[in-house]
């Protein structure tokens, strides 16, 4: 496996375009293969893992992350709301902001630009590839929507 998602590097596409998912704890890639996993608070991504702990609470979400080589991940909200997160994946930036106040759908920028969108389904969550949208580790991307799955999906029960 690369270091980067199929859908945020092109070298890995087999199409244009295409949905990858959170369907349970598994994140599976737009042909179906699960690029990563949550068990027992550890998300795996490869040859990656990454230890987590979250607060969830009304309006507030603080996700950390640690790495076996000790980098560390965060994804917190910004202001009163949850409408806005902001991601620091090791020393890379994202932001995820929702396209509505009525709608849990969101957009993960970079300063490369977009990365990806999500979109609440179900008990799923989407995950949105566009041909034109910015590369990102694998990991990071993971990490991130897991994130937002969390905050957008909250009445779906993890497996962990």
């Amino acid at each position: 496996m690369s270091n980067t998602a199929g859908i945020f590097s092109a070298s890995h596409r087999n199409f244009r375009g295409g949905t990858w998912q959170w369907r349970e704890n598994e994140f599976l890639d737009a042909n179906g293969v699960s690029v990563a996993h949550v068990r027992s608070d550890v998300m795996n991504a490869g040859k990656e893992s990454l230890l987590l702990e979250n607060s969830l609470a009304p309006n507030r979400i603080r996700l950390r992350g640690t790495t076996s080589k000790g980098e560390l991940f965060s994804l917190t909200n910004t202001g009163f709301g949850v409408s806005r997160l902001e991601i620091v994946c090791a020393n890379r930036a994202y932001t995820a902001t929702r396209v509505s106040p009525f709608r849990k759908e969101r957009v993960i920028y970079s300063a490369d630009g977009t990365v990806a969108r999500t979109r609440p389904n179900g008990r799923e969550l989407d995950v949105i590839d566009e041909p034109e949208y910015a590369d990102a580790p694998t990991l990071d991307v993971a990490f991130t929507t897991w994130g937002c799955l969390l905050l957008d999906v909250p009445w779906r029960t993890t497996k962990a």
